[in-house]
């Protein structure tokens, strides 16, 4: 038995193709970091989650974080480097370049201090586009970020703290 759909037939019951396989890489993204791979965290949490985070274009030399400076607001928000590079920099002159899937903002996600102060200087070293998903979306699905797993100074991962 052969079926077809039409492409509105399609749409209609799967959504657009660039949105499903936005999703789809949006939730692999999310479930490989230490954060959110735990027994805690369900895939149903996961999807609402990538279905929250939101692109946002920044233009070469945006600077995201400044290293001592306090990260508040919106600014305490995991991003996903979807396109262009990012460059994480320490007052040692240690320097860490993400490039397309990784990820930085983690740390100030779960600090559950008042007070969050950067530990790098994260810039944008080109025109990029970077998924953006702020910590008051992640409470919205998960209740509290204590559910998340801090990730801890000598953790191997692309958003790792120099």
């Amino acid at each position: 038995t052969l079926l077809c759909l039409s492409r509105d037939d399609f749409i209609a019951m799967m959504g657009d193709l660039e949105d499903l396989i936005k999703k789809t890489e949006d939730k692999r993204n999310l479930t490989a970091m230490p954060m959110f791979d735990q027994p805690g965290i369900r895939d149903y949490e996961i999807s609402a989650l990538a279905d929250l985070m939101e692109d946002n274009t920044f233009a070469e030399g945006h600077t995201f974080f400044e290293e001592g400076q306090p990260v508040t607001g919106d600014s305490r928000a995991l991003f996903v480097v979807r396109k262009g590079s990012i460059s994480m920099t320490n007052r040692q002159g240690m320097m860490h370049t993400l490039s397309q899937g990784g990820y930085f903002g983690d740390d100030n996600v779960c600090d559950q201090s008042a007070t969050i102060v950067a530990h790098n200087t994260v810039r944008a070293e080109e025109d990029c586009v970077v998924g953006v998903l702020t910590a008051r979306a992640i409470e919205s699905v998960l209740g509290t970020l204590q559910r998340l797993r801090r990730v801890g100074e000598n953790a191997t991962h692309p958003g790792n703290k120099l």
